[in-house]
């Protein structure tokens, strides 16, 4: 079979199967908390496990650039690779501001992974 081509009625026959019973269904679509068990457990569940909400400092800056400008370990790479563009000879030296802010991300992200 290729890819333009679908599948023959027998192949969706054995990949599809129409289970009949009969028990009874219902579906609400009321949301309202009135469970007390129900609730009791969902909180005891939520309890223990990780909580984005309340476990992240959502405060956190998180613009790379910026971090490469405030952070102190960061800055002192970039201050670094500025210091031996200005050495003779120097591959850095045809560097513009847009590269040394990539060294800054770069040298972050391998901050980061380790």
């Amino acid at each position: 079979m290729t890819t333009t081509e679908l599948p023959d009625k027998d192949e969706i026959d054995s990949s599809i199967k129409l289970i009949s019973d009969n028990a009874q269904r219902v579906f609400l679509w009321n949301y309202d908390r009135s469970r007390g068990q129900l609730v009791a457990l969902y909180n005891k569940a939520m309890a223990s496990q990780w909580n984005s909400l309340t476990e992240l400092d959502w405060a956190t800056d998180v613009d790379p650039e910026e971090l490469v400008a405030t952070s102190p370990q960061q800055n002192a790479t970039v201050k670094l690779a500025r210091a031996a563009a200005n050495l003779p000879g120097s591959p850095l030296a045809h560097w513009s501001e847009k590269e040394f802010i990539e060294l800054g991300i770069e040298s972050l992200k391998a901050s980061l992974s380790q």
